[in-house]
């Protein structure tokens, strides 16, 4: 096992067994992300940049992850819905794939109310982000929960 950090809420990190065979699969479906990773690891464009992304957390999402890791991007990743999660894709990223500061907050938790999984999120994000300068760079991807927004307003720099 290659990172098993402890910054991260997964089902069961036993399961990253299962995970590569099947991010790969998804990885050779996708061949402009797989090429568009390869110039990431070359270039660098995302380096110094931190990305809270709330996604499904699905062997595509994990490709997406890899890529803008290999673009220098620092990427915390919280499920959007634990239904759709993937639970050997998520233990792959965590400890095969080197996501050690990647979260999936509440993934043990497979039915939970849309507040609580809001709230999963808002923590992650928050949590993730601050102490960071008003001008960091950050970006923020979300697929569903519109209220993690909300946790990102800074000021703005005039």
């Amino acid at each position: 096992m290659a990172t098993a950090a402890s910054n991260y809420d997964i089902a069961d990190i036993a399961l990253a067994d299962a995970g590569p065979k099947r991010i790969e699969w998804a990885d050779r479906q996708m061949p402009v992300l797989a090429q568009i990773r390869e110039r990431c690891e070359r270039e660098k464009p995302l380096e110094g940049i931190r990305m809270a992304c709330c996604l499904h957390v699905t062997t595509e999402t994990a490709n997406l992850v890899r890529t803008l890791m290999a673009g220098g991007a620092d990427v915390a990743l919280c499920a959007s819905n634990p239904l759709s999660t993937q639970d050997d894709t998520a233990a792959a990223l965590v400890d095969r794939y080197g996501a050690a500061k990647t979260f999936f907050g509440g993934l043990k938790v497979k039915t939970t109310i849309d507040l609580q999984l809001q709230s999963a999120a808002e923590g992650v994000v928050s949590s993730y982000l601050s102490g960071l300068p008003p001008t960091a760079a950050v970006v923020v991807i979300d697929n569903r929960n519109a209220g993690v927004a909300h946790v990102l307003r800074p000021p703005r720099v005039e």
